[in-house]
C-alpha cells in the first residue's frame, strides 16, 4: 500500500515535470524547443501507471476504476502545471480589465486552469485505453498518441486558445506548412516526436522491448519533408512579395493605460495624442492609418455616415478606427465593439463588429440564465456580438479583415474573412489590460500563424503594445516594445495566393479525429475480443460422458 502511494507520488511528480516544460516554452521564446520532449515524462509516469497489475477476479470493478482515475489525475495535473505556469497573467487581466476582487479571480483562474487541464486528463486516458490494443514499440503508437492530441487540442474549447505548436513560430521553415494543416500539424509533430523518444527510452531502459528503428526511420522522413517543405515555401513566397504590389500603412500605439483609457474626463487628451501620433505618420504618406480597439471614446450610432475626428489627413487616406457603436432594438439598447473604414473626409465605408467576445471581460457566461451572475462585477462589460460580413473595403483600397481584440488567435474567423476575399487581416487591440506580463508576447506568437496559413500580412495596431508587422511567411518583420507612445509605417505586400488551408480548413484536424476514433474503436475491439477468448478458454465444456 505505502509502495503504491510512493510510486503515484513519483508519478504525480512526472506528469507536473511535463506541464512546466510545456509552459516554459510559453513563458520564454528561446525556450521553443522544448516541446519536442517536454511529453516524455508524463508519457513515462503514464505507463508507470498502465503496468501495475490488472485486478483479480475478488477485487472486481472498483481497482480498474481506481486506474482509470489515476491516469486522468496525471494528466489533469501535467496541464494543470503548465496553464497555472504559462498563463498565471490571466489573475491580474481579470482585476483590471473585469474588476473583480484579487481573491475571486484567484479563485476564479485556478477553476478556469483546472477546466481547461482536462484536455490532458482525456489525452491521458485515450493513451491508456489506445495502448491496451499497441506494443509500446509499435511503429503504430506515435501515430495514435499524435492523432489523439490533435483531435482533442482541436475539439476541446478554451477561453485562450493555445497550442502546442504555437512557440516553434521562432523556427520558420518548420511552421510553413500550417498552410495545408494549420498549426495543428506543427502540434501533431512534436507529439510524434516526443512519443518516439518515449520509446527510445524504454528500448534502452528495459529489456524485452524491441528497438523502434522502423519508427525512427519514418520520423526522420517525416519531420525532413516538414523542414524541407517549409525552405521550399519560404522561397516560394518571398519571392512572390517582392513582385507584389504594396500597401503603405501606419500603426498608431498611443499608449494609454487602462484607467485614464476609460477616465471620460481623458477622452480629448486621447483623441489628441492619437491625432499628433497620425499626422506624424502622415509625412510618410501612408495610405491607411490605423487606430487601436476602441480609441474613439465617443459612442458612435450604427446608422452614422460619417463621423468627425481632430485630424485632416491627405483625400487618398484611409482610416481604420476603434469605437463603441450602439444601435436601438425592440425597445434595447445595443453595443457592439466596432471597427469603422473612413475616407479623409470621415464617410464611413464600412463597419464591423466584434463577432467573439471575451468571457468576464465583455460579457458574463450564463448570465441571461442566472441574472445574479451580473453582480460578480460591474466592470465587465455587456456587450452584442456581431452577425455582420468580416470584410471591410473602400473603392481605393485593399478588402480589409479587421480581426478586434484577441480575434486574431482564432483560425477560423480569418479563414472566413480570406475566403470573403480579405487581403489583409487587421488586428486591433488593447492589450494593457495585461500589464507587463508575458501576455502580449504569446498574443502576438499565437496570431503570427494566421498570416502563413493564408499567405497575407497580418497588422496590429495595439493601445500599449505590441503593434507589429507580420509579412505572409509568418515572420515578425517589424515591432514596438510595449508601453512606447508611438507610430509602426511599414510597406506591406498584397498577395494573391489561396492556400490549402484557406480553402480546406482544419481537413487535417478532421484527418486525426478519425485516425482517433480507429484507433479507439481496434483497441476495445481487440481488447474485448480477448476477453472473450479468455472467457471461452476457462470455461468448462459442456455436455459429455456423467
Amino acid at each position: 500500500m505505502n509502495m503504491g502511494k510512493m510510486g503515484m507520488a513519483r508519478e504525480v511528480l512526472l506528469a507536473a515535470l511535463s506541464g512546466i516544460l510545456l509552459g516554459a516554452g510559453f513563458l520564454f521564446d528561446t525556450l521553443f524547443f522544448i516541446a519536442w520532449f517536454a511529453l516524455v515524462p508524463l508519457l513515462f509516469a503514464l505507463e508507470r501507471r498502465r503496468r501495475l497489475p490488472d485486478p483479480g477476479p475478488k477485487q472486481g470493478r472498483r481497482r480498474s476504476e481506481t486506474k482509470t482515475w489515476q491516469i486522468m489525475l496525471l494528466g489533469l495535473v501535467a496541464g494543470f502545471a503548465g496553464h497555472v505556469l504559462g498563463f498565471y497573467w490571466l489573475v491580474g487581466t481579470m482585476v483590471r480589465f473585469g474588476g473583480i476582487p484579487t481573491p475571486l479571480s484567484l479563485v476564479l483562474f485556478l477553476l478556469i486552469a483546472t477546466a481547461f487541464s482536462l484536455i490532458f486528463s482525456l489525452f491521458a486516458l485515450g493513451y491508456h485505453w489506445g495502448r491496451k490494443g499497441l506494443s509500446l514499440s509499435s511503429t503504430w503508437l506515435p501515430l495514435f498518441t499524435a492523432a489523439l492530441y490533435t483531435a482533442l487540442e482541436f475539439l476541446y474549447p478554451q477561453v485562450f486558445p493555445w497550442h502546442l505548436g504555437n512557440p516553434q513560430i521562432a523556427w520558420l521553415p518548420l511552421v510553413q506548412v500550417a498552410d495545408i494543416t494549420g498549426v495543428y500539424g506543427i502540434s501533431f509533430l512534436l507529439v510524434w516526436v516526443n512519443t518516439l523518444l518515449f520509446q527510445l527510452f524504454l528500448s534502452v531502459r528495459r529489456s524485452g522491448i524491441a528497438f523502434p528503428w522502423r519508427g525512427v526511420a519514418i520520423t526522420c522522413v517525416l519531420v525532413g519533408a516538414v523542414v524541407g517543405y517549409g525552405y521550399r515555401r519560404l522561397h516560394h513566397i518571398q519571392a512572390a512579395t517582392t513582385r507584389a504590389p504594396t500597401f503603405r500603412v501606419a500603426l498608431i500605439q498611443p499608449n494609454i493605460g487602462s484607467e485614464e483609457k476609460h477616465d471620460p474626463r481623458w477622452e480629448e487628451k486621447q483623441h489628441q495624442i492619437l491625432a499628433r501620433l497620425s499626422r506624424q505618420a502622415m509625412a510618410q504618406k501612408p495610405q491607411l492609418i490605423v487606430w487601436p480597439e476602441t480609441a474613439y471614446r465617443y459612442p458612435v450610432s450604427t446608422a452614422a455616415r460619417s463621423l468627425s475626428l481632430p485630424l485632416h489627413p491627405p483625400p487618398s487616406s484611409l482610416l481604420l478606427i476603434g469605437a463603441n457603436t450602439l444601435r436601438q432594438k425592440a425597445g434595447r439598447r445595443e453595443r457592439f465593439n466596432s471597427a469603422l473604414l473612413l475616407s479623409a473626409s470621415g464617410k464611413v465605408w464600412g463597419r464591423y463588429d466584434k463577432h467573439r467576445l471575451l468571457m468576464f471581460g465583455e460579457y458574463i457566461p450564463l448570465q441571461r440564465y442566472f441574472p445574479f451572475l451580473r453582480g460578480i462585477s460591474t466592470a465587465i462589460g455587456d456587450y452584442t456580438p456581431g452577425t455582420g460580413p468580416r470584410v471591410v473595403s473602400a473603392p481605393q483600397g485593399p478588402r480589409l479583415a479587421p480581426l478586434i481584440c484577441y480575434e486574431d488567435i482564432l483560425p477560423s474567423l480569418s479563414r472566413e474573412a480570406v475566403r470573403q476575399g480579405a487581403q489583409v487581416l487587421v488586428n486591433m487591440t488593447n492589450d494593457a489590460w495585461f500589464g507587463p506580463t508575458r501576455a502580449p508576447y504569446q498574443h502576438q506568437m499565437l496570431a503570427q500563424f494566421r498570416a502563413i496559413e493564408h499567405r497575407v500580412p497580418l497588422i496590429r495596431a495595439t493601445n500599449t503594445g505590441l503593434t507589429s508587422v507580420v509579412d505572409p511567411t509568418g515572420k515578425l518583420v517589424a515591432r514596438v516594445d510595449i508601453y512606447v507612445e508611438t507610430t509602426l509605417v511599414r510597406d506591406i505586400p498584397l498577395l494573391q495566393v489561396q492556400t490549402f488551408y484557406t480553402r480546406y480548413g482544419d481537413l487535417f484536424a478532421f484527418l486525426c479525429i478519425a485516425i482517433t476514433l480507429g484507433g479507439l474503436s481496434s483497441s476495445w475491439w481487440g481488447s474485448n475480443s480477448g476477453s472473450s477468448r479468455s472467457r471461452d478458454r476457462a470455461s468448462p465444456r459442456r455436455g459429455g460422458a456423467a
